[in-house]
């Protein structure tokens, strides 16, 4: 069973993860946080001072305790994760012997980072990516630089082999030849395109009078027409007399 412990010592909180047996964990270094700020994790105020590598050591000690109550394994391999501009890799390793911790290695944020990147899940936390990434780092190494291979088909596993076609050769442009010039080649004199804009718009002045013409004599034709059926459509009336009607007499008879 291999088993390895990460230590990130950031600038604002200090960090453990380990690995057993190929599972990744993070370890709480406090009955409900899985961080510890740096100034409670220091005795000091600034752990950059000269006593950084006593409190470091107790700092350590202090993680492993806390890793060996929690597995209940020693870890084969311990990694310190160091920030840009802090602890030097030679105080680290002083305080981890001062610890009695073996098999210690410093390995840089950068480098934890870039394995994380490389080999390591996507969306990870940033505050734990650092020590998580330096267990991948542990893993495989540093991550590769420069830029990625070509990944082919028969990488891939595919059994036939690509067979590409040769590149074919672009069509030469088709050209319509005049006699013994090219249709690139010829040139229509100014005087002659003045001539055939006059010849257009001439036209067009003959087309637009003889629609309006033709407009006119239609519109008055129909209006005529409309007016007879009008005429003709009322019929006077005539007076028709009315002949009097006699009116006899009737005797009244006396009532006795």
């Amino acid at each position: 069973m291999k088993t390895a412990l990460t230590i990130h010592l950031g600038e604002e909180f200090v960090f453990a993860a380990v690995e057993v047996d190929d599972q990744i964990d993070l370890l709480a270094l406090t009955d409900s946080e899985t961080g510890m700020p740096a100034r409670e994790a220091f005795s000091s105020e600034k752990h950059f001072d000269g006593d950084s590598e006593l409190s470091l050591a107790n700092l350590l000690s202090k993680i492993l305790a806390r890793c060996l109550q929690v597995i209940d394994v020693y870890p084969d391999q311990v990694l310190i994760v160091r920030t840009e501009g802090g602890l030097s890799p030679d105080v680290c390793l002083a305080a981890a012997k001062r610890a009695q911790i073996v098999n210690v290695k410093v390995v840089e944020e950068n480098r934890s980072l870039a394995a994380l990147a490389s080999y390591g899940p996507k969306r990870v936390s940033p505050d734990y990516a650092p020590v998580i990434g330096a267990l991948y780092w542990n893993r495989h190494g540093d991550a590769p630089t420069g830029s990625l291979p070509i990944v082919t088909k028969e990488d891939l596993g595919a059994n036939e082999k690509v067979i590409r076609k040769p590149a074919a050769a672009p069509s030469p442009p088709s050209v319509i030849s005049l006699d013994d010039r090219s249709v690139f080649d010829l040139k229509i004199n100014g005087k002659e395109k003045k001539r055939l804009n006059l010849s257009w718009l001439l036209a067009v002045l003959v087309v637009g009078i003889g629609v309006a013409v033709s407009y006119f004599f239609i519109f008055s034709d129909s209006k005529d027409s409309s007016q007879n059926e009008l005429e003709t459509a009322v019929s006077p009336v005539s007076s028709v007399p009315v002949s009097s009607v006699p009116v006899s007499s009737v005797p009244v008879s006396s009532v006795p």
